[in-house]
């Protein structure tokens, strides 16, 4: 069962991942 709170971190997640993949930076997943 995948919970609001799961949710939130794979977005932050992916979000990192993007940002990381535009500028290059090495990837922080906090």
């Amino acid at each position: 069962m995948v919970t609001p709170a799961d949710n939130v971190k794979t977005l932050r997640c992916l979000n990192a991942v993007k940002q990381a993949a535009e500028t290059g930076q090495p990837v922080e997943l906090a």
